[in-house]
C-alpha cells in the first residue's frame, strides 16, 4: 500500500511490524528515496540494548542473520560495530563461517563470529530470525 494514502488520511508514521521500528513519514520517505544500502537497512533494522547483549532485529527482512555483541562493550562502539557488520552483510553478501573474524578497521577490535540459532527471539513470528544470529565475540 502506498504510504502517501495513509498520510493523507491522517496517519503520522510507518511501523515495521517485523522489527517494531517506526518512522515518521518524512524520515521514512527520506530513507526509501536514498539509493544507499545503509538507508534501507536503517528503515528496516533496529538496535536494542538487553541485559547480556546489544543486538539487532530486522536482518531477517533481507534473508540474513542478525548480530549481537556483549553488553559489557561500550554502547556507542557496539552500535557502530553492529551497524557496520550488518551493512557489510547486506552490501557484500559474504560467505561468512563460524570462526571467521570481523573488524571495522585494522586498528579496531577484532571479533570472532559464532553463528547460533536466534536465542534472543527464538520462534517469535515477528522478531525471530530463522537465519540465526551472529555473536560477535571480542578477542
Amino acid at each position: 500500500m502506498n504510504t502517501k494514502v495513509i498520510r493523507d488520511i491522517g496517519g503520522i508514521a510507518v511501523k515495521v511490524e517485523t522489527t517494531g521500528v517506526a518512522h515518521e513519514f518524512d524520515k521514512w520517505n527520506e530513507l526509501l528515496s536514498d539509493t544507499g544500502t545503509f538507508s534501507l537497512y536503517a528503515a528496516l533494522v533496529i538496535l536494542i540494548g538487553g541485559e547480556e547483549y546489544y543486538y539487532s532485529c530486522g536482518m531477517h527482512n533481507f534473508g540474513l542473520p542478525d548480530c549481537c555483541i556483549s553488553a559489557k562493550e561500550d554502547i556507542k562502539d557496539a552500535a557502530y560495530t553492529m551497524n557496520v557488520f550488518n551493512n557489510y552483510q547486506l552490501e557484500e553478501r559474504p560467505n561468512l563461517k563460524d570462526g571467521h573474524t570481523f573488524s571495522v578497521t585494522e586498528e579496531a577490535p577484532h571479533y570472532k563470529l559464532r553463528l547460533k540459532e536466534d536465542f534472543i527471539y527464538g520462534g517469535d513470528e515477528y522478531f525471530g530470525n530463522s537465519q540465526g544470529r551472529w555473536v560477535l565475540e571480542k578477542g
